[in-house]
């Protein structure tokens, strides 16, 4: 998962968000939207100490203009304003540092039209929250950071073309990842799924554009444009 933060407050529960999720942060709510388009962010969180009501015109401005779910989280578990950012536009409002994460999960799975955060293809099973992947009655697969990154963003988009630079650019460090490394990466993914006796036939590829993934009952859909 990938998420814009924005804002100069001290992100209560930052760490365990950087251990399971690509975090950018940014101090501009303009720069937060032009990011959130860019890498297809599944939400920006717009951190704060206390809200004032310049910021309710700013929860408005991202929920018109980003195409991303917005989590207002105010580092202060007495604050006020839940309300006001609801009807400004937010998708949730957090005060808790508990409830960070499995708030920001649940916003970003509605944002993709998952009820929950397991995943199925198959017999294989994804919980993007906790990064643990099944194959029928296996013990879990272990699957490195960047490879769940990239079986992640497929199933996520199951049935369309992610583009390489997509990958590149969501879930590699800017300069670091060519488009090599992500071809690299996809076929240590189909590599990990062999080893366990999982067809890799519905990692379908679109030579020199990108991946897709395609559940068993899905068509192939080898004329689907990419995302970018």
């Amino acid at each position: 998962m990938r998420a814009i933060v924005v804002g100069d407050a001290r992100l209560r529960g930052a760490t365990a968000l950087s251990r399971l999720w690509h975090v950018s942060q940014v101090t501009s709510i303009s720069r937060a939207v032009e990011l959130a388009d860019s890498c297809k962010a599944d939400a920006i969180v717009l951190a704060r100490s206390t809200l004032v009501d310049d910021d309710f015109a700013d929860i408005t401005k991202i929920h018109l203009l980003a195409a991303a779910p917005l989590v207002v989280v105010v580092d202060n578990e007495w604050a006020i304003g839940e309300i006001e950012s609801l009807e400004a536009g937010a998708d949730d409002f957090v005060c808790s540092r508990k409830e960070l994460l499995p708030r920001l999960f649940a916003v970003a799975r509605r944002y993709h039209g998952f009820a929950s955060s397991v995943i199925r293809s198959g017999d294989l099973e994804v919980d993007i929250e906790t990064h643990r992947i099944r194959y029928g009655e296996r013990e879990e697969i272990y699957v490195p950071t960047a490879l769940f990154s990239a079986i992640e963003a497929l199933l996520l988009r199951a049935g369309k073309f992610v583009s390489r630079e997509f990958l590149a650019d969501r879930y590699g460090i800017p300069g670091h990842l060519d488009m090599r490394s992500v071809d690299s990466n996809i076929r240590k993914v189909r590599d990990i799924l062999r080893s366990v006796g999982c067809r890799t036939d519905h990692i379908l590829t679109l030579y020199g554009v990108g991946y897709s993934w395609k559940h068993p009952e899905q068509p192939a859909q080898t004329q689907t444009a990419p995302s970018k």
